[in-house]
């Protein structure tokens, strides 16, 4: 048995990973050999219902992550087996209904871009973080700079103003190790 110094790793946590519908359907197809039927999911997931597994896993054959292969025909419907042929770890593709792959959250745009940049404000992040796909606006930023502060993310540091923004120091844990970045957020 393995002691993770993480204790939200520990063996000993009694709170379990939670994982949404689509990554436990992804799990399923990661940990199969042979395969799966859309009949297969609601068996195994009760909270996914056959209409929904039909679409999620004919959203991941359009995008070439599993393929589909006939397998029995009853009363002229057929049958058909998902195996996964493009396995990109434990976090399931972002796509589309069609196939398609989804830009990024604003969240998650927000988040790479102040592990990259570590000295920032707001102005900066939406400079860096915003893609012709997606397109940071201050308020987003700024609401998710607060949550980041709640949750204990960043730490407020008033250290210096320049142009009504205030610098905040900030801290992510990893690994048990705590990293110092600089924040600016708005007066």
């Amino acid at each position: 048995m393995t002691i993770h110094s993480n204790p939200l790793l520990s063996v000993s946590n009694p709170r379990p990973i939670v994982r949404s519908d689509y990554e436990q359907l992804w799990d399923m197809l990661r940990a199969s050999t042979d395969g799966v039927t859309i009949r297969d999911v609601p068996r195994t997931i009760p909270s996914i219902n056959y209409g929904k597994a039909k679409a999620w896993l004919g959203a991941l054959n359009s995008a070439g992550y599993v393929s589909r292969e006939q397998i029995s025909l009853t009363r002229n419907l057929p049958t058909y087996r998902y195996q996964l042929i493009r396995d990109i770890g434990q976090k399931p593709p972002r796509i589309d209904s069609k196939g398609a792959p989804k830009p990024p959250s604003v969240n998650e745009a927000i988040w790479r871009t102040i592990r990259i940049l570590r000295t920032f404000n707001a102005n900066q992040i939406i400079a860096s973080g915003s893609t012709p796909e997606l397109v940071l606006n201050v308020a987003s930023v700024r609401q998710y700079l607060r949550h980041l502060h709640s949750a204990g993310y960043l730490q407020v540091r008033q250290a210096g103003q320049i142009s009504n923004w205030l610098f905040i120091s900030s801290y992510i844990i990893r690994d048990q190790k705590r990293l110092k970045y600089n924040v600016a957020k708005s007066l």
